[in-house]
């Protein structure tokens, strides 16, 4: 009997274990963490919509949303807010019933079992009832009808064929076109008159502007004393050509091998596949080296650095420096009047912030979760109070004021494609590939695939 007992107490000793160490432990919450889509887009004298992304839900998000005050400088969920509850890694928030003229703060908000976070504040000025941006869109040359091929002359009966990088030289009143598939580069007066500036053969020749060949013209940059510098993608090259007419090699291979070599001898230099250059105010050249993933530095005695990006293709952000930013697609580059540099990161979606000292690098618009903000951006330039247009290949023409951290859609629609002129939204662009502004802030937009130059009249009522 004893020993009946015994058995049965020993069972039942170890079913309790058991049963204990069956028990659930109870999860400790952990935090979320999220950042603020960094501009403000769909903006009204009374709503505004604001974005954030999820970078850590933690423990399940159970809601999201935007909040806002006019006094608060860190808004919370206790101030106006908008409850979306869409629980996504990037949201977008709509802020209505705001007064006209009046700062706000703002920041979107996630909540789970360990609280509510938020992300960073932006602040913003909503635009007065009479606030509005008209764009007319028009085509400055090429064929009515979007034929392509290569003639010279007036307006429509001009030819091109797949025109894509584009500049205004301020030493000459003329804007300057990349005419790919043609392989020359095209000269063109505000009013539509086209001459061709270099040879139409493909090739690599230095000299004389007239005998000249380049092979995929791209990205180009003037100076103050009227010197053009390109871009020569399919040569894997810098060109330089001097106001005089003569043009040279200024930085990468003669004989136009291709690689990634810094040098302090700027033809010992490689590229690959260098799509855009900019000059900041001293005369370093930017270039956007497309290839290699990487934006590289020109000093004004030829000196070829790697200012930013580790050549891997993919997409980090690096605070401090320039050996862990990455690009992935890195397409076109420009400075604007303060000095900074921003790139236009293809393939990432995104535009970018690289500071010219250090190369460190930030996301100022768009990025791999928020896709359809930017689109497919392959082309940046700015203007005298340093807002950035962007060309969105998929149909667009785009403009951030930076002072306001907005953006606006100028011309087109997120994937329209077509050839029409018109106001706005109502124009309609065939994979846009380049943009330059003239002295009186009218904007030109090369037309790639509807083989046109087309003008955007800009007015702004405050």
């Amino acid at each position: 009997m004893k020993r009946s007992l015994s058995n049965n107490l020993t069972c039942f000793l170890i079913l309790a274990a058991i049963l204990t160490g069956c028990k659930k432990t109870e999860e400790v919450p952990v935090a979320a963490q999220l950042i603020t889509v960094p501009v403000l887009t769909e903006v009204t004298p009374t709503s505004v919509r604001l974005g954030g992304e999820i970078i850590v839900a933690g423990s399940p998000i159970t809601s999201n949303g935007v909040c806002w005050s006019t006094t608060n400088a860190n808004p919370t969920v206790n101030d106006s807010k908008a409850v979306l509850d869409s629980i996504v890694a990037a949201f977008r928030g709509k802020m209505t019933g705001l007064t006209p003229v009046t700062k706000y703060y703002a920041r979107p908000y996630v909540v789970n079992k360990a609280g509510t976070f938020y992300g960073e504040v932006i602040s913003f000025t909503t635009p007065s009832t009479t606030f509005k941006i008209d764009v007319a869109a028009s085509t400055l040359a090429g064929s009515a009808t979007g034929s392509f091929g290569y003639n010279d002359g007036p307006g429509t009966s001009a030819l091109f064929s797949g025109p894509d990088a584009i500049v205004f030289n301020k030493t000459t009143g003329l804007l300057q076109v990349g005419d790919v598939i043609n392989n020359t580069i095209r000269s063109i007066s505000t009013v539509g008159n086209v001459r061709t500036i270099t040879s139409t053969e493909r090739g690599y020749t230095d000299g004389p502007l007239l005998n000249a060949r380049f092979y995929g013209a791209r990205g180009m940059a003037v100076d103050a004393a009227g010197n053009t510098y390109v871009a020569d993608a399919g040569n894997n090259v810098i060109r330089k050509i001097t106001a005089a007419g003569v043009v040279s090699t200024y930085a990468g291979s003669p004989t136009g091998d291709y690689g990634y070599v810094d040098s302090t001898d700027p033809l010992k230099a490689q590229f690959k596949n260098p799509r855009s250059v900019a000059l900041d105010a001293a005369g370093n050249l930017y270039v956007a080296d497309y290839g290699n993933n990487r934006i590289r530095k020109i000093t004004t005695t030829g000196v070829v650095t790697t200012l930013a990006g580790d050549g891997v293709a993919r997409y980090i952000n690096s605070a401090t420096d320039n050996i862990t930013a990455s690009f992935n697609g890195p397409i076109a580059v420009t400075v604007d009047a303060l000095g900074n540099l921003y790139v236009a990161d293809l393939n990432n979606y995104a535009l970018r912030k690289v500071n010219t000292s250090t190369g460190a690098t930030s996301t100022v618009a768009g990025g791999l979760n928020i896709t359809a903000q930017l689109g497919s951006p392959v082309a940046i330039t700015t203007d005298a109070q340093s807002n950035v247009y962007i060309v969105d290949k998929n149909g667009r023409v785009l403009e951030l004021v930076t002072a306001s951290k907005t953006l606006y859609t100028l011309a087109g629609k997120l994937g329209g494609v077509g050839f029409v002129n018109g106001t706005g939204a109502d124009a309609r662009f065939n994979a846009p590939g380049g943009i330059a502004l003239d002295a009186t802030g009218n904007a030109y937009v090369t037309d790639f695939n509807n083989n046109v130059i087309r003008k955007l009249a800009i007015t702004v009522t405050p």
